[in-house]
C-alpha cells in the first residue's frame, strides 16, 4: 500500500480489521493518482513553456521580453479557454479583457501574479479552517475579487457575475484540477462556497 503511495490513514483503515472495502479504497486512490498525473503532465508542459519563454526573454531587452511574456500568457489562455470563454461571455468581453491585460505595466502584471499565488495559499489555509465565512475565507474572497477586477476592470465587475463564474469552476474539470491540485481535494468547492457566503 505504501508502494502505491496510499496515505497512512487509509492504510491504517485497512489494517484495523474493519469491514473497509479494500478494492473500493484502492479504486478511489487510483482516481486521485490519475488526477495527479494529469496535473503533473500539465505542470511539465507549463515548465517547458516557461523555460522556452525565459530563454527567449533573456535574448531580448527587458521591455520586449515583458511584452513577449504577456503575449505568450494570453495565447496560452486563448488556446486552453478562448473558444469556450467567447461562447459564454462574448468575443467583445474577452477581447477587452485581453487588451486590459496587455496594457498592464510590469509592476501591475507582477502584482496580479502575486495575488494569484496568495489566493492559492489563502485557499489552503481557509479550507483547513473549514469555515467558508471565517476570517481567512473572507480575506480569500476579497483577494479573489481584486484579482477578478484586474481581469474584468472595475466598471465590468459585479458580485453576481463573479459568483456565476465561480459556480462554473465546479462544472469544469480544468478549474477543479487547478484549485484542488494546488490547495487540496475539495478546494474548488470550498472557494465557491466562500465566495457565495462573503461577496
Amino acid at each position: 500500500m505504501r508502494a502505491c503511495r496510499m496515505p497512512l490513514a487509509e492504510i491504517r483503515q485497512l489494517l484495523d480489521g474493519s469491514d473497509t472495502d479494500a478494492v473500493g479504497l484502492l479504486a478511489r486512490h487510483l482516481e486521485e493518482l490519475r488526477a495527479q498525473e494529469r496535473q503533473v503532465k500539465e505542470a511539465i508542459a507549463r515548465t517547458r513553456a516557461a523555460m522556452e519563454l525565459l530563454e527567449g526573454v533573456s535574448r531580448m531587452g527587458t521591455r520586449e521580453g515583458f511584452e513577449e511574456l504577456k503575449q505568450r500568457r494570453l495565447e496560452e489562455f486563448e488556446s486552453s479557454y478562448g473558444d469556450e470563454a467567447r461562447r459564454r461571455y462574448g468575443a467583445d468581453v474577452i477581447d477587452q479583457t485581453n487588451e486590459r491585460l496587455m496594457g498592464l505595466s510590469q509592476e501591475e502584471w507582477n502584482e496580479k501574479d502575486r495575488i494569484e499565488k496568495r489566493i492559492i495559499e489563502l485557499l489552503a489555509e481557509a479550507k483547513a479552517d473549514g469555515d467558508p465565512r471565517g476570517p481567512k475565507a473572507q480575506e480569500l474572497c476579497l483577494l479573489h475579487q481584486r484579482w477578478i477586477k484586474i481581469h474584468w476592470g472595475e466598471e465590468s465587475y459585479s458580485t453576481e457575475a463573479h459568483c456565476g463564474l465561480a459556480r462554473l469552476y465546479l462544472a469544469d474539470p480544468r478549474f477543479i484540477d487547478y484549485y484542488d491540485g494546488a490547495a487540496g481535494t475539495g478546494a474548488t468547492e470550498f472557494l465557491v462556497a466562500a465566495l457565495e457566503a462573503n461577496l
